[in-house]
């Protein structure tokens, strides 16, 4: 959230969450009406371009798993990465000598 928009708001409390994995680079594309995204889970979502916030999952790295072995040999996002949780210290503790709590969000939902 936006430092002019807590003032506003006289929020009591600051957030955080951990990034993405290091080895992961978010790349959009536009195609036609929309603009894609895939994310580290291997996840791609699409937002029309004009008009809209909302996007809708249109490709999914296991959509053709058929067996245990086929989601077996996924590669998952590595949770422990230390490069997803760099920050959040220091925010924690800005969030303290500010006089507010922090809340600590989980990772990405991705395909959970």
């Amino acid at each position: 959230m936006d430092k002019d928009l807590h003032k506003v708001l006289e929020t009591k409390v600051r957030g955080g969450r951990p990034n993405p994995q290091s080895s992961w680079q978010q790349v959009f594309r536009n195609e036609g009406e929309y603009r894609y995204c895939t994310d580290e889970w291997g996840i791609t979502r699409r937002t029309p371009i004009e008009g809209s916030h909302y996007d809708d999952l249109c490709a999914s790295p296991v959509a053709e798993a058929q067996t245990v072995a086929d989601i077996e040999c996924y590669t998952w996002p590595d949770p422990v990465d230390p490069a997803r949780f760099t920050h959040l210290e220091a925010a924690a503790l800005a969030a303290r000598r500010a006089g507010k709590a922090f809340v600590l969000g989980g990772l990405p939902p991705g395909m959970l």
